[in-house]
């Protein structure tokens, strides 16, 4: 586990970025599932977990989002049409195995046990976890993150997010959702007292309700890497994956399409 940092928010949002030339895990796994070929004209299904703004989200019934408009991209680029599979977050990596998607697109994180079950294309974007609060309590991380953690604290259940309250606040009082969403809304309502999760869902959070008095705390409580994941054995799949994340780092597409969702970025 990596030390607190503590960051300002400039600097903060600029670990909201690109990466280039890091090299992705792909550990072996075993399926009896045989997927279709990669040719131009076969769907790709792609699995969403549609909760994530402004990552991936509904809007007026419409899946949107950056992952949805890079999905979009990306079987333009494959020339294959694009089905989106929307699957529940603890569910994903089950709906790739058994062939009910052929990628995740959903602002996962690589971590070693997802490795197990998947292969990750190169990282795409340097994310974190933060902390939400109401604004009244800033008061209480004045001095950082005091052990254990004030009230009840919410996180999405499966997420790196969960994962470091275990890890880091063990003894603080945890409350799991099904989304962030649902998390925040108790937030607002004053139901539990701290939320966290990726930082680019925290900020936007922070963002959406300024009328119910919610604020970031600018620290980075853990770093981590986005990735797209592939079946171990679709070898010719990931390839595609990474020569497209890395076209659209060098033409600085991918990069304008951050900005467009997430303005702050640098």
């Amino acid at each position: 586990m990596k030390s607190l940092r503590t960051l300002s928010l400039p600097v903060l949002l600029g670990c909201l970025g690109l990466l280039s030339g890091c090299q992705s895990g792909t550990d072996s796994g075993t399926s009896s599932y045989t997927p279709p070929t990669d040719s131009p004209g076969n769907v790709l299904k792609v699995g969403v977990t549609p909760d994530m703004a402004p990552m991936v989200f509904k809007q007026a019934g419409k899946l949107t989002g950056f992952e949805i408009e890079m999905a979009r991209e990306f079987g333009k680029y494959l020339e294959r049409p694009v089905e989106f599979v929307q699957v529940k977050w603890a569910d994903q990596l089950t709906a790739l195995q058994n062939g009910r998607t052929d990628i995740v697109m959903s602002s996962m994180s690589i971590t070693p046990q997802r490795r197990m079950l998947a292969a990750f294309s190169n990282p795409y974007m340097h994310v974190g976890q933060m902390m939400l609060v109401h604004r009244k309590d800033l008061y209480r991380y004045a001095l950082g993150f005091p052990q254990p953690l004030p009230g009840t604290v919410g996180v999405q259940r499966g997420t790196v997010g969960e994962y470091v309250v275990e890890e880091m606040f063990a003894h603080s009082k945890k409350k799991t959702y099904r989304s962030i969403d649902d998390a925040v809304k108790d937030l607002a309502n004053k139901r539990i007292d701290s939320v966290i999760s990726d930082a680019q869902i925290v900020l936007y959070q922070a963002a959406l309700n300024q009328t119910a008095s919610l604020t970031v705390i600018p620290r980075m409580l853990h770093e981590d890497y986005l990735g797209w994941a592939v079946r171990p054995q679709d070898t010719e799949l990931l390839t595609k994956v990474n020569e497209f994340i890395a076209k659209t780092q060098k033409d600085d597409s991918m990069n304008a399409t951050i900005k467009r969702w997430m303005p702050l970025a640098q």
